[in-house]
């Protein structure tokens, strides 16, 4: 447990270390809006591709029987 805590506080450490001057820490906050878009449109990506699929239409009992309808994929 002590070495993960350590390890978690080297990582904290050096992951602020570049931010803590005055010429780097405008740059953290132009960095930190592009990553939050990224973020956004990977987490849209699940919720999109679906929406390419073929979908199925609406059909009455007469056009099967009629056979006018017609496959998505055709």
């Amino acid at each position: 447990m002590g070495r993960m805590l350590a390890i978690c506080g080297w990582v904290a450490w050096h992951t602020r270390r570049p931010f803590d001057g005055t010429r780097l820490r405008s740059a953290g906050t132009l960095l930190a809006p592009g990553l939050a878009v990224m973020f956004l449109v990977l987490a849209a990506v699940p919720l999109v591709v679906p929406l390419s699929d073929p979908q199925p239409e609406d059909v009455s009992v007469q056009q099967v029987f009629d056979a006018t309808t017609a496959h998505p994929d055709g």
